[in-house]
């Protein structure tokens, strides 16, 4: 199973460092999550960002490989759809995955996409209007430099 997480360059570094990231959020409107939300399969990751700006960080983009499943917990989200098919405001239901905290040892980062910071590109916060301009990078393998050169 494979988890996407948009997040904070500082957050990637204290996972990447072997700290255990903690949720401290439970919500009682609108969602049912609580802790660490993930994105799972069933959504686009990148395309995402369409309903998640102005909620998450869009320093980066991380793949996760699922490596220990026995605390995640689905869950939903609602968000605003930014594809309305009226003038109205509508809303969509999106399938979430959540987890207490998470760690190297639940969680295997695989791959972490970034903006592309050009300037013709990248135009305020809706850099995914002009097409697809994020790009994965594999993580290198046990690379202690890998964190520090972001």
């Amino acid at each position: 199973m494979k988890l996407y997480r948009y997040m904070s360059v500082r957050e990637f570094d204290k996972y990447y460092r072997g700290d255990t990231i903690v949720g401290k959020r439970s919500y009682n409107a609108r969602t049912n999550s609580e802790g660490v939300c993930f994105l799972g399969e069933n959504v686009n990751a990148m395309e995402a960002y369409k309903f998640l700006n102005g909620i998450v960080t869009e320093q980066i983009l991380v793949e996760f490989e699922v490596l220990d499943d026995t605390l995640i917990t689905e869950a939903w989200g609602v968000y605003a759809n930014p594809y309305p098919t009226t003038w109205l405001n509508e809303i969509m239901t999106v399938k979430e995955m959540n987890m207490p905290f998470y760690n190297k040892a639940l969680l295997k980062a695989k791959r972490i996409a970034f903006a592309k910071r050009e300037e013709e590109a990248y135009i305020g916060h809706d850099f995914y209007e002009k097409g697809n301009l994020m790009h994965w990078v594999d993580i290198p393998k046990d690379s202690v430099w890998f964190s520090v050169a972001l």
